[in-house]
């Protein structure tokens, strides 16, 4: 749950960023806002912003107009704070626009595109290019690599692509990036993928967590004969009550 502040506010150790809702910036980093009270970002934030559009724009290039920025700060409930920026392409029009949040490092993290036209009448994008257009965007935004990431195909269908985080070779689906391609080919949202309440994206981070060594594992056949000692054989006169023999339904 979040709740949007009326005045802007994100605290930094002992720097406080103020300003008034909303902080306008512009091309050149120029901080503008409506009140002219209101205080500029601290130095090292303003630069985490600039180029956290920067990156963004390099990646997808249908941003290369997106010439206007919005900059909202939203509070949690459990006192932190969410830094988000929505891109147009001038502050009268409201669509297209693009939104993205930062992370605790300032580095640009989810993403959402809010097209000006939406997808009906469009042809459906087939499968497989999904799956290669956002496995060309993983390696932009991560690395050659994918930071880690693989295809996970178990949870892929339609226009989105699952990677989940690899741990000594095995899928971790505690952290994932979900992509979201339209019919041109264009990747236009960055979720992290798993809903939370199935198998918890709030995941500790990695350094933290000790994980088995995948070479101690126990066979099949070990597995299968540890099952087995615990199996009681009973038996069971059927039909059972509420069974209709003619049917073959209960």
């Amino acid at each position: 749950m979040m709740k949007k502040l009326n005045k802007v506010i994100f605290l930094v150790t002992t720097a406080t960023l103020l300003a008034t809702t909303p902080i306008y910036l512009t091309n050149n980093g120029q901080v503008l806002a409506e009140e002219s009270k209101a205080k500029e970002l601290t130095p090292e934030w303003k630069v985490k912003v600039e180029l956290a559009i920067q990156k963004v724009k390099e990646r997808l290039p249908y941003l290369a107009n997106f010439s206007y920025s919005t900059l909202e700060i939203l509070e949690k409930d459990d006192g932190t704070n969410d830094i988000n920026i929505i891109l147009q392409t001038s502050k009268e029009k409201k669509k297209p626009s693009f939104t993205f949040g930062l992370d605790k490092q300032g580095n640009p993290d989810r993403f959402s595109y809010n097209e000006e036209f939406p997808e009906e009448g469009r042809p459906k994008i087939e499968h497989e290019k999904v799956v290669s257009k956002a496995t060309d965007f993983m390696k932009q935004w991560y690395g050659p690599d994918m930071g880690g990431f693989a295809y996970n195909p178990n949870y892929s269908k339609d226009n989105e692509a699952h990677f989940t985080k690899l741990v000594n070779g095995l899928p971790y689906l505690n952290i994932n990036v979900r992509l979201t391609v339209n019919s041109k080919g264009e990747i236009i949202s960055k979720g992290s993928g798993l809903h939370k309440y199935n198998l918890g994206d709030d995941a500790p981070a990695l350094e933290n967590m000790k994980f088995a060594d995948p070479k101690e594992a126990i066979s099949k056949d070990q597995a299968e004969k540890a099952f087995a000692k615990h199996l009681k054989l009973f038996y069971l006169k059927q039909p059972v009550e509420g069974w209709n023999e003619k049917t073959k339904e209960y």
